[in-house]
């Protein structure tokens, strides 16, 4: 869900042409200057959401479209939508690992998470097992 919705920040062009539907939407309507989603994985629990800068006239219409995005997720995501997510989020899981600091980082969460270190194979393995079918369950029942 959270590379489905995507992030956004105007210094960084796209325009409509930007990937999420919420992002194309934000930059249509200028509803923001930055959004970002984020996910905090804990042993028993994680938590979704999204922070966003904008301006205070504009909080309104940014909730509308992040909540619109958010029920999309739930109920109507694609195929299409899915691939971009799963692609998106492997290229950022192989892009943390650039360094020993961010490394260490990795496995101190992975041990804290799940008593282990998950290999990249293995998370490849897990995002590939992902359907829209299985994002909109998941979604909806949390």
């Amino acid at each position: 869900a959270n590379s489905i919705i995507g992030s956004c920040d105007i210094t960084f062009g796209g325009g409509k042409h930007l990937s999420s539907r919420l992002a194309q939407r934000a930059a249509e309507l200028n509803l923001c200057h930055s959004f970002q989603t984020f996910y905090s994985s804990y042993s028993d629990t994680g938590l979704l959401g999204i922070y966003f800068v904008t301006e205070k006239l504009k909080i309104e219409d940014m909730m509308h479209w992040a909540q619109n995005a958010w029920i999309n997720v739930c109920t109507t995501v694609t195929e299409s939508d899915v691939a971009r997510a799963k692609n998106a989020l492997k290229a950022s899981l192989v892009g943390q690992l650039n360094g020993t600091t961010p490394v260490c980082d990795e496995i101190g969460r992975h041990i804290l998470n799940y008593g282990r270190r998950i290999p990249v194979a293995e998370w490849d393995a897990r995002i590939e097992a992902v359907t829209p079918s299985v994002v909109r369950d998941v979604c909806s029942k949390y």
